[in-house]
């Protein structure tokens, strides 16, 4: 009954919504952020010579950054150079561009040492130092550095994004697909599921086709010609209802619609449904010959499809039995009852 599908249908819809809401809830949420935290590096770049005749120059770069997302505060630097160091030079500078000079100075140390003090750095903020000294060194700079929630860290400034972190902070968007394609596959299981428990995909012509080769003639007569009415007939329709006129005895009727189907369609499958229609309509006229004629057509068209028409049709059925030549179609139990006989 109708109100049966349509309870099932939205209980089902139900479970869906439910579910899917769920789904998607799970991949797109925001992660679970951690307190807002400062993390300083520095990074020292490899240092670049300059020589000539009478001099070598050495330029020295140190980058001090915040990857964290909070404010670093009271940050000071040091950078100890060998003690026979010679500085020539010396500069600072900010990413934040000159308003942020004030919150840089450079405290006195010793001779070979620079101390730099950084009142605040923000988050993705760098301060470059560069240093320039005039003889190379044999030995290890030394730089160290402290802040109020800790000490600063050597490293690389440039961010390296881990599997982890695209999966826990990846595009929303993605997510959200990937919810929404585990939701489609779930419901194309779902709705396959209540097709099967209703009794399989709702179709007028396959209703009418398993009347009329029960030899519900009549009833599968009046489905196809109500529904031709209502929205027009396809091609295996037309087939059809020419062979409930045949069978009726409206044989002109009948060639009529053979030959409409074929016009409708010209490929062959339904060139080979109405060679076998045409073959049930000589075989129920005791027309053998020609009966034999159609069914060889209709076979040589579509082998597969004829087994299963004959195995659906008690008029195929009797017609392929009748005929020896054609015990290949009949159902394997029927074939080998057929042959017990025989012997």
């Amino acid at each position: 009954m109708r109100w049966k599908e349509i309870i099932i249908g939205a209980i089902l819809t139900l479970i869906i919504t439910i579910i899917g809401g769920i789904t998607v809830w799970k991949f797109t949420k925001e992660p679970h952020k951690p307190d807002p935290k400062a993390v300083v590096i520095i990074e020292a770049d490899s240092p670049s010579q300059f020589k000539s005749d009478s001099k070598i120059l050495i330029f020295n770069t140190f980058r001090v950054g915040n990857l964290g997302d909070k404010i670093a505060e009271d940050v000071i630097l040091s950078i100890e150079f060998p003690e026979d160091t010679k500085i020539t030079d010396f500069s600072i500078s900010s990413s934040s561009g000159a308003a942020a000079r004030k919150n840089l100075k450079e405290i006195e140390g010793k001779v070979h040492e620079k101390i730099i003090s950084i009142n605040s750095l923000l988050p993705e903020e760098t301060v470059t130092v560069s240093i320039l000294t005039s003889e190379y060194m044999e030995k290890e700079l030394h730089v160290s550095g402290r802040y109020s929630e800790g000490l600063v860290q050597k490293g690389f400034l440039s961010k390296r994004v881990s599997l982890d972190d695209l999966l826990e902070k990846g595009p929303q968007a993605e997510k959200a697909a990937l919810a929404a394609l585990l939701m489609g596959v779930l419901l194309a299981f779902m709705i396959n599921r209540l097709k099967n428990d209703l009794g399989g995909s709702r179709s007028v012509n396959n209703s009418a086709f398993m009347l009329l080769h029960n030899e519900l003639i009549e009833e599968a007569e009046t489905i196809l010609e109500k529904d031709m009415y209502q929205r027009g007939s396809t091609a295996y329709e037309m087939a059809n209802l020419g062979l409930c006129k045949a069978l009726t005895g409206d044989k002109d009727a009948s060639e009529k619609y053979f030959s409409a189907a074929e016009l409708y369609s010209t490929s062959k499958q339904i060139k080979a449904l109405v060679a076998f229609n045409r073959a049930i309509v000589s075989f129920e006229s005791d027309k053998f010959d020609d009966a034999r004629h159609y069914f060889e057509s209709a076979a040589t068209l579509a082998n597969r499809r004829i087994k299963l028409y004959v195995k659906c049709s008690k008029f195929g059925f009797k017609l392929a039995a009748h005929f020896p030549e054609f015990s290949e179609f009949l159902p394997s139990k029927a074939n080998k009852l057929k042959h017990s006989d025989a012997a």
